[in-house]
């Protein structure tokens, strides 16, 4: 049994390609809010509202999503 199975990678320049986020980046990095701030507020609640959920809570990084798990 010599099956192998193919698993393509994740690119997230293909997947973003189509999205120009120059400008939202640029907005956050101009206004200093990085956390807490209002683009972050707006991801929340359009992301909790596209995964039909009534909160959304933005973390850094998995530790965290454990922590609050």
């Amino acid at each position: 049994m010599n099956t192998k199975t193919v698993v393509p990678l994740f690119s997230a320049s293909l997947v973003n390609g189509r999205f120009d986020l120059a400008p939202v980046l640029q907005r956050v990095l101009d206004s200093n809010s990085y956390i807490l701030g209002k683009e972050v507020t707006q991801f929340e609640q359009e992301f909790a509202r596209y995964t039909g959920v009534e909160h959304c809570v933005s973390v850094a990084n998995g530790s965290e999503a454990l922590e609050i798990a």
